[in-house]
């Protein structure tokens, strides 16, 4: 039996509309712990632990109503409820907290350490007091936003925001985890903050057993809703009661309890009839899903059309789900609706995903017919090829589909993210057709026209109208440009599954599109068929010229399924389609904006092609950067330090052949997400990045944000990344001055001199965040974030600071990179050898830079479009402070606020000077000193008479999951501390002062003290802190490659004492007697004994071990030492 697990965070009226900043945090939340519980079932952690630390990890994330982010009770005040369980029917559960910061853990302690279920409020709380369970005071819970959630309530006179506003943030429900691990263990696990505005004293349906939490050998259910309901119907037992009795399926037995047993509003386990539910699951065998709305293909199967007693329940519930979606004025109908970020009429909606999951196409053969008798002399194209989503509208569209003979050549306008598990999994191949947006957008125009008088009876719809739906991306299968990206990028994955054609290039040259198109369906032209013209023949039978001019074409119709009285004339899909004749019928502004958006949506291309088809490697190493950080030198400087064994550097004169001296450092290290001429295999870059060798790591380079990276590289296996940061000033000028450098170069996309741009309009565009990376500090943001977080996999280093030491910082790249320097080759001085051939004035001279050009493909309106860039281009001497000589005081000015207000929250000091000129940091040291003072943690002395060790502050900002701020923490540590930040360790040590936090002794530079017993709890680190300290310290390639562990199993009590010289050798040693120096033999086993830790107990009586205590107390008491 494979593991398993569900975890919600709520669910109720949840607005489709729900804006970003609302919804994303939470299904990042969502996304974090699932991971962690599916990392945790995989190593074959038990279900019940499972739970629990899912459902912790759930109180600690504020936009959830648990934990941090409880909701109010209608005096102000949080009254916290948890309930764990699992298959054996152990339970515990907890109600009326106010100081428990993780109340689930609180509630599997009544479990486990009491012989009861259920303890409240101050019971509750003196029983976590006792546990020694991380409290806080209540005022912790009580934010601004929950302030104002209360306020709401109560002005409403409610105790629950039913119905929230579109951007609004209402809390519904509780948080939950279920699990079954790989033995068939089951738990079940929730915790809430219960309702806004409830009375004091309220108990939800969360802690009582069998209403929001129950487990048992048959199931775990996690409920959320309105408790009142929840408990009246007694949900969860339920669940397994209808299980265990009617003898059905989870999903079965879950669904019927949400539909029939509850009113609306209330959830279970995974099914739910609400608008939405914040939710995630998983499961061994590779199913994963993370959502908050619900699916129309996830709501229904095949046997709903087999069945016809429940068809009517099935058009019912798709009804229902389209009267949700956000709708718009349509084109040929009424309205169109959106899903899945798509467009569409009614009629494509009503019932095509449910269909379409269940066929398995395959498009491998095309029909033989007799020119002279060919269908398409006498069925319209539409009746030859039917759309699949229009199906669904035949009476019995299973037996309609059997029908078509094989292979089914079939036809849809569904974007390629919504086609079918069925189609993309299977062996079906696709083709897809785009066109120039402008001649699609006036040949829809036309054709709905033509829909909206003649079928449905609507006023024409105005040209101006269409333009501002076709460019707000309301249009059938809308947003087009998504639409097309979407097969595109497809096409470029799985290039044997998805040809991709342009309309242009088929009309261009129409016979060699044919042969292209025969190929890829598997059926090429015989050179006897060219011989005899089949290819010639069958464009003459498909031109416009003959089709539109057939009889069944001119007053013929096409009827949308056999259940509907919709009729389409053929006529309207016959337009003489003109390449640009949109320039007929636009205004140059139109033409103008098209373009733009054109730009916009596939100028990105390049990133959404690494997020769906870059496979990481753990041996990758990519620089990232904002554009124009000192990229350059840093590819020249990374490619040497890991090639250096096969370039060697000494004697100088061997730097002949170097790749550097012949190549620009852009062809060295290629980017991610641009496809240069160099790095493509077949058009592809991905296939050549995957073709290198596994032996060797792959340098790579981005400019893509943090957030957008592929996921592979995102992964704890997905290699390391090198992030290089620069002034915004610095940045900006040098940006401007390489975008100046392109004012005479031709824009691809459309044959023109590209316009030149003024410094002051780059300036607000460059403040205003817009760049090809998006903002310039959030870019910097979410890498310096993700340094702190993965210290392991990512580093931060700022250009400022090479240039100021590039020694220290080359050495400390290839530490990170692990390629460290060794003494040998410092001492030959291949650093410095390094450093000269990678700069700017040896580099900027090179021929290859200074005539040479990088060749690039880049996004246009028909695809992809060669550039070249003069390698020159990318050389500038990049001065740290140049951008005085370029901007205006004010700029300056401007570019420094912008940064305080964007980075200063973040940003660390660099000394206590630094820390003093800001209120949060100045906060945080007298937090420090008032805790030092009330936990007595240092005491004031005489000065000594030995050496003094000093005392440093250092500064860390703590991040909540979302990134934002959580604590600015200042701590007073002694000096001495002999690992490198952001090398060795990313944290410092420090006696921390905080009451919930353990205090360690400072180490001095020449003596440390070590206890047996942290050594025995936590071997790995106290060998590493050993190690430093004796000057030794294990690198980070040492650590990666399991060195500490071998030595740790090398020394282990189980090796040493089963050694043969351990076993029967002996120790020789002199001792002193009264007649001088005595020999000793002592045996080597007589060393070894196994040391656990408290096995005194089991040898001294009561009176002997409290006597040693009382000593040791007496004797090391006084200097606060406990052993």
């Amino acid at each position: 039996m494979g593991w398993a697990i569900a975890l919600h965070g709520g669910a109720g009226d949840i607005p489709l509309s729900l804006p970003p900043e609302r919804r994303l945090p939470r299904e990042a939340g969502l996304r974090h712990c699932l991971h962690i519980g599916v990392e945790a079932l995989k190593a074959k952690t038990s279900a019940l632990d499972v739970v629990e630390l899912v459902v912790r990890e759930l109180e600690n994330i504020p936009h959830f109503n648990a934990g941090q982010g409880s909701v109010l009770t209608t005096q102000g005040t949080v009254e916290m409820e948890a309930c764990i369980m699992d298959g054996t029917k152990r339970c515990g559960a907890v109600s009326g907290l106010t100081t428990v910061v993780n109340p689930i853990s609180l509630a599997r302690l009544v479990m486990e350490k009491t012989p009861h279920i259920y303890l409240a409020f101050d019971g509750a709380e003196a029983f976590a007091r006792e546990q020694g369970v991380e409290t806080v005071d209540s005022s912790h819970f009580i934010t601004p936003e929950n302030v104002e959630r209360l306020k709401q309530a109560k002005e409403a006179n409610r105790v629950q925001k039913e119905t929230p506003e579109a951007d609004g943030d209402s809390k519904l429900g509780t948080v939950g985890c279920v699990a079954v691990d790989s033995l068939g263990n089951l738990a079940s696990a929730t915790s809430t903050g219960g309702l806004v505005n409830k009375m004091v004293g309220r108990i939800g349906d969360t802690p009582i057993i069998g209403a929001g939490t129950y487990a048992n050998s048959l199931c775990a259910v996690s409920a959320t809703g309105k408790g009142e309901a929840i408990i009246r119907g007694t949900v969860a037992r339920d669940v397994a009661a209808v299980m265990e009795f009617k003898c059905v399926s989870l999903k079965e037995a879950a669904a019927y309890v949400v539909e029939e047993g509850t009113p609306k509003g209330n959830v279970v386990t995974m099914p739910f009839n609400t608008t939405g539910m914040f939710r995630a699951c998983a499961t061994e065998y590779g199913y994963s899903e993370i959502g908050i709305w619900p699916s129309i293909m996830a709501s229904l199967s095949l046997s709903d059309y087999q069945e016809q007693e429940e068809k009517k329940d099935v058009l019912q519930n798709c009804e229902e789900i389209i009267s949700t979606l956000p709708k718009d004025r349509g084109w040929g109908t009424e309205h169109y609706y959106q899903y899945e970020g798509f467009w569409y009429p009614p009629i494509f909606l009503e019932v095509w995903h449910n269909m379409v999951k269940a066929l398995m196409f395959a498009i491998q053969n095309r029909e033989n017919y007799d020119f002279l008798s060919h269908p398409l002399l006498t069925k319209s194209p539409q009746d030859c090829v039917p759309y699949i989503e229009l199906l669904a509208h035949q009476d019995n569209p299973i037996d309609y589909l059997d029908a078509i003979a094989s292979p089914r050549f079939l036809a849809t306008h569904i974007p390629h993210r919504s086609l079918p598990k069925s189609i993309l999994n299977s062996g079906t191949k696709i083709v897809s057709v785009a066109r120039n947006p402008k001649d699609v957008l006036i040949s829809y125009w036309v054709f709905s026209q033509k829909i909206r008088s003649s079928i449905n009876k609507l006023a024409p719809l105005p040209m101006e109208e269409g333009f501002e739906l076709f460019c707000k991306g309301v249009a059938l299968s809308g947003p087009f440009w998504d639409n097309v990206l979407g097969y595109w990028e497809a096409s470029l994955e799985n290039p044997e599954k998805v040809l991709f054609l342009k309309f242009e290039d088929i009309k261009i040259d129409t016979e060699c599109s044919v042969k292209r198109l025969a190929e890829f369906m598997g059926l090429p032209f015989s050179s006897k068929e060219e011989q005899e013209g089949a290819v010639r023949e069958i464009i003459k039978l498909c031109s416009f010229d003959n089709l539109s001019n057939l009889e069944v074409n001119k007053s013929g119709t096409f009827g949308v399924g056999s259940k509907t009285d919709g009729k389409f004339c053929n006529d309207v899909f016959f337009r003489r389609g003109q390449t640009g004749d949109s320039k007929n019928h636009l205004t140059p502004e139109m033409l103008d904006r098209l373009d733009k958006i054109t730009e916009q949506k596939l100028g990105a291309s390049g990133t959404i092609w690494a997020q769906r088809s870059f496979r990481a490697r753990d041996t990758d190493i990519l620089l990232a950067a904002s554009p124009k950080s000192g990229t350059t030198w840093m590819k020249a400087l990374m490619f040497a330090i890991v090639n250096r064994k096969r370039y060697p550097h000494l004697p100088s004169s061997s730097l002949a052949s170097h790749p550097l001296l012949t190549k620009s450092p852009h062809n060295c290290v290629p980017y991610l997400e641009v496809r240069d001429e160099e790095h493509m295999i077949g058009g592809n870059p991905i296939a050549y990045l995957d073709s290198l060798p596994p032996s060797s790591p792959r340098l790579l380079s981005t400019h893509i944000p943090y957030t957008s990276l592929p996921k592979s590289i995102l992964s704890d296996s997905g290699g390391r990344i090198v992030y290089i940061a620069r002034n915004p000033k610095d940045v900006f000028v040098s940006y401007w001055s390489f975008c100046q450098k392109f004012k005479s170069k031709t824009d691809p996309s459309k044959g023109q001199p590209l316009a030149a741009i003024s410094m002051e309009e780059a300036f607000e565009l460059f403040c205003r965040g817009v760049s090809i990376t998006g903002p310039f500090w959030d870019h910097v943001l979410d890498y310096w974030k993700a340094s702190l977080e993965r210290p392991d996999q990512v580093v931060f280093m700022k250009y400022e600071d090479m240039k100021m030491d590039t020694m220290q910082h080359v050495k400390r790249l290839a530490e990170f990179m692990g390629h460290p320097f060794s003494l040998e080759e410092e001492r030959q001085g291949v650093v410095q050898e390094i450093i000269n051939l990678c700069s700017f004035q040896n580099l900027s001279n090179l021929e290859v830079n200074k005539s040479g050009a990088y060749r690039v493909h880049i996004a246009s309106q028909t695809g992809q479009t060669p550039l070249l860039v003069n390698n020159s281009a990318f050389f500038r001497r990049g001065e740290v402070g140049d951008s005085k000589n370029h901007l205006t005081v004010e700029m300056l000015e401007h570019l420094d606020k912008i940064t305080e207000e964007k980075l200063g929250s973040f940003v660390e000091p660099e000394n206590f000077d630094e820390a003093a000129q800001d209120e949060a940091w100045k906060k945080a040291m007298e937090n420090e000193m008032n805790m030092i003072e009330k936990n007595q943690t240092w005491e004031l002395v005489n000065r000594p008479f030995n050496k003094i060790i000093g005392v440093k502050w250092v500064y860390k900002t703590k991040l909540n999951l979302d990134g934002s701020v959580q604590k600015h923490k200042a701590r007073l540590v002694a000096k001495g501390y002999a690992q490198k930040p952001g090398i060795d360790y990313n944290e410092t040590f420090a006696p921390v002062a905080s009451g919930v936090s353990s205090k360690r002794q400072p180490i001095p530079d020449q003596e440390v003290f070590m206890k047996y017993e942290d050594m025995k709890m936590d071997t790995m680190q106290h060998v590493k802190r050993l190690a430093e300290f004796m000057g030794h310290p294990f690198s980070l390639e040492e650590e990666r490659q399991g060195v500490v562990q071998e030595i740790i199993n090398l020394c282990s009590f189980q090796n040493l004492s089963n050694l043969e010289v351990n076993k029967s050798g002996a120790y020789h040693v002199h001792i002193a007697s009264q007649t001088g120096q005595t020999p000793l033999l002592v045996n080597n086993s007589a060393f070894f004994r196994r040391g656990e830790v408290r096995d005194s107990k089991n040898h001294l009586t009561v009176e002997m071990l409290e006597h040693l205590d009382k000593i040791t107390e007496e004797k090391l008491g006084s200097f606060g030492l406990k052993l």
